[in-house]
C-alpha cells in the first residue's frame, strides 16, 4: 500500500482536475481532501467508514468525491467504486451504532463557552436579524429551512396541547425538519409582526461584523452553529438522541410523528425543550 501512496503525483492530479473544467474552489477542495484522506483509497471499507464517520455530513460527501476523482486519475476507479458503495452503506448505519461514534458527537459542541460566545455574537445583531437568530436557535432548523419557516410563520404555526410549534411537512419519507418547537417568548414576538422576512446575505454581513467586533473568527462561529447550539443545549438537558435527530430533520419523521400523534408533545416540550432553550432564546430577545 505504501508503494502505491508514494507514487501519487499531486501536481498531475491538480492538472487533471483543471482539465475537467472544475472551478478553482472546487479543485482546491478536492485536492485538499484527497491529500488528507488518500490512504483510505486502499483501506478496508470498515476502516475508511470509521475515519469518515467523525466528520460532518457535507465533509463526508466531499471526502468521497475527492477520493473518487483521485481513483479516476490513478486508474483504480473500478476497485474504488466497490469500496465506496460499502463505505456509504456503513455510513448510513452510524446512527444505529454500527460504528464507533454516532452522529451525536459530531453535532454536540463540547468546547467550553462555545454556546455563550455564539450568543454574544447573536446579541450584537441589529433588530430583525437578532430576532431571526433567536428563531433559528429556538427551532434548530437548517439555514434555508429557517428562512422558509420564518417567512411562512403565520402559515405553519400551530398550537396543540398548549405547545406552540410549526408543522413544516407531511412527507413521511423526507429527511428534513417536520416539526419545529417554539418558546413562548419568540412565539408571542412573532405574532406581533404581520410579515416576516430577512436577507440572508445581509445577515451574513452583520454576523461577520459582530464577530470582528468580538475578535472571533466567523469561520469557527457560524450562523449555522445556532442549529448546532440547539442540539447541544437539548442533549445537555438530557433529551434523547432520537428526539434531537427528529427535531433537526436528520432522520425521517416517523418516530417523532408517533409521539406527536400520541399527544406526548407536552411532555417533550416541558421536560427537555423549555429547560434547554427558553432562557438562551429569551436573552436574545431582550
Amino acid at each position: 500500500m505504501r508503494a502505491r501512496e508514494a507514487v501519487i503525483d499531486w501536481e498531475g492530479f491538480g492538472e487533471y482536475l483543471e482539465l475537467l473544467g472544475l472551478s478553482r474552489k472546487r479543485r482546491s477542495d478536492l485536492l485538499r481532501y484527497a491529500k488528507r484522506y488518500y490512504r483510505l483509497l486502499w483501506a478496508s471499507p470498515v476502516e475508511a467508514a470509521r475515519v469518515i464517520a467523525v466528520e460532518s455530513p457535507h465533509v463526508a460527501v466531499k471526502v468521497l468525491a475527492a477520493l473518487s476523482r483521485l481513483a479516476e486519475h490513478l486508474g483504480v476507479e473500478e476497485d474504488w467504486a466497490r469500496r465506496r458503495r460499502a463505505i456509504r452503506r456503513l455510513l448510513r448505519y452510524r446512527l444505529r451504532g454500527a460504528l464507533p461514534r454516532s452522529r451525536v458527537p459530531r453535532y454536540l459542541r463540547e468546547e467550553p463557552g462555545f454556546v455563550e460566545r455564539l450568543l454574544s455574537i447573536a446579541r450584537r445583531l441589529p433588530g430583525n436579524y437578532r430576532l431571526f437568530a433567536a428563531f433559528m436557535l429556538a427551532t434548530g432548523l437548517r439555514s434555508l429551512e429557517a428562512l422558509h419557516a420564518y417567512r411562512g410563520y403565520h402559515v405553519y404555526r400551530v398550537e396543540r396541547w398548549g405547545v406552540p410549534h410549526l408543522l413544516l411537512s407531511w412527507d413521511n419519507g423526507s429527511k428534513r425538519a417536520w416539526l419545529a418547537l417554539l418558546t413562548p417568548e419568540i412565539d408571542s414576538r412573532l405574532q406581533t409582526i404581520d410579515a416576516h422576512g430577512v436577507s440572508y446575505t445581509r445577515l451574513r454581513m452583520q454576523w461577520k461584523r459582530a464577530c470582528r467586533e468580538l475578535g472571533l473568527d466567523h469561520r469557527v462561529y457560524r450562523i449555522y452553529d445556532l442549529r448546532t447550539a440547539n442540539a447541544t443545549l437539548l442533549l445537555e438537558a438530557g433529551a434523547p438522541a432520537w428526539l434531537v435527530d427528529g427535531l433537526q430533520g436528520r432522520t425521517g419523521p416517523e418516530i417523532l410523528m408517533k409521539h406527536y400523534n400520541a399527544a406526548e408533545l407536552p411532555v417533550i416540550y416541558r421536560k427537555w425543550y423549555l429547560p434547554a432553550l427558553r432562557e438562551p432564546v429569551r436573552r436574545l430577545l431582550e
